[in-house]
């Protein structure tokens, strides 16, 4: 299962902000997804921008700038599902030591779900 690349403005954006690690695709300047087969590091040149999986953007907000991002509740209507999401730092009423073991924990009681 591959996961999903963030978008182009979205990687824009993250270059704006800081974002520099190693990085197996990235976006030239006109959007266009590229493999990298060497380091992965172009934070530096204004052609390139990285294009890491959603999953790695959301933990480098999280361990560099204590910044939490949750898609946490859908609804369906107009025959589509609708997903909201949260912004935060650090809210939460169910705390575990590390993003994994809450995030863990979350996925066993989504599993508890399914019939």
């Amino acid at each position: 299962m591959e996961q999903k690349r963030i978008s182009f403005e979205t990687a824009k954006l993250a270059k704006e902000k800081g974002l520099d690690i190693s990085c197996d695709k990235i976006y030239d300047y006109k959007g266009n997804l590229i493999t990298v087969y060497a380091d992965g590091h172009f934070v530096k040149d204004n052609r390139w921008y990285l294009a890491p999986p959603q999953s790695v953007l959301q933990t480098w907000l999280w361990w560099q700038h204590d910044i939490i991002v949750l898609v946490n509740d859908y609804k369906k209507f107009d025959n589509a599902v609708h997903y909201s999401y949260t912004v935060n730092k650090s809210d939460s009423e169910n705390w575990h030591l590390s993003y994994e073991d809450a995030l863990e924990k979350g996925l066993q009681e989504a599993l508890k779900l399914i019939e």
